[in-house]
Formats: C-alpha cells, sequence, structure tokens
C-alpha cells in the first residue's frame, strides 16, 4: 500500500554490516520482520475510524518473504490482503480509509493512519535494527 525505506544512514550501516559479512539471511529476515511487525503493530494501532473495520485490519500482514531492492538492499512488505464477503480487496478499503474518498463517490475524510503508522515507527525500526546489529557484533566477539 505504502512504501516505507530507511534512511541513506541505515543503508550504509546494512552495506558496511554485509561487506564485513556480519549478515546472514537469518539476521536479515529477523531484522526485516521484526520492523515489519513493528509497523503492522502501529498500522492497527492508530487507525479510528466511524466504520467497523476490525475485519479489516485484521488482514494487515508483514510477508516474511524476502526481496531484494534495485540497490540490493533487501527488505518485506507489509500489506493488506484478502478479499470481503461482498468481494472487495481489504486492501481497496484499507487506502480509501487512509487517504479518503471524493464527495461525488460518496466522501470519506481520509485520516493518513497508514502514513503516520510509517513516521512514527522509524525510530523503533531503527531501534530494534542497531540491537540485532549490537547482539551480532557480541556473538563475533568484535565488541
Amino acid at each position: 500500500m505504502a512504501s516505507f525505506e530507511v534512511s541513506n544512514d541505515l543503508n550504509q550501516l546494512w552495506k558496511a554490516f554485509e561487506e564485513q559479512n556480519l549478515l546472514d539471511a537469518k539476521v536479515e529476515q529477523e531484522i526485516l520482520e521484526g520492523c515489519g511487525d513493528i509497523l503492522v503493530k502501529k498500522i492497527k494501532e492508530l487507525f479510528t475510524g466511524d466504520w467497523d473495520t476490525m475485519e479489516t485490519f485484521s488482514h494487515v500482514v508483514c510477508k516474511p518473504k524476502v526481496q531484494r531492492g534495485k540497490d540490493g538492499i533487501p527488505y518485506v512488505v507489509v500489506t493488506v490482503t484478502g478479499i470481503r464477503a461482498d468481494g472487495e480487496r481489504y486492501g481497496t478499503v484499507a487506502f480509501v480509509l487512509n487517504y479518503g474518498r471524493r464527495e461525488k463517490y460518496g466522501h470519506i475524510t481520509g485520516s493518513h493512519f497508514w502514513n503516520r503508522a510509517i513516521e512514527e515507527t522509524e525510530s523503533e525500526m531503527q531501534a530494534h535494527m542497531e540491537e540485532v546489529f549490537t547482539r551480532k557484533l557480541k556473538e563475533k566477539g568484535l565488541i
């Protein structure tokens, strides 16, 4: 639904750890799933509205498959999965509730909960990454 990219400093830190062989697939998975779970939790926490949307937000998930961007930095996807009984995708519902809808389609004011969740969790995700990196350095006897 929305993309999240860490700051260039974290991307550089990630690449430096890769160059020193301090990151393996298991550590990448731990870091990225942890960050995804942090974002999913915040998205669910921030949404408030007049609609009965708990069913929609039970479908917000972090897909565990690690992918790689064009710059080689790995990432996971946080998205909304599934289809409602009426055939509407839960992702579409979440998109409309986040960004809103024009008057001619039945006005809904967007709450931008997804956007705020991304902004509000960046420091928490950085802390999670630092904790995993620190633990990995200690395991290798480097600190």
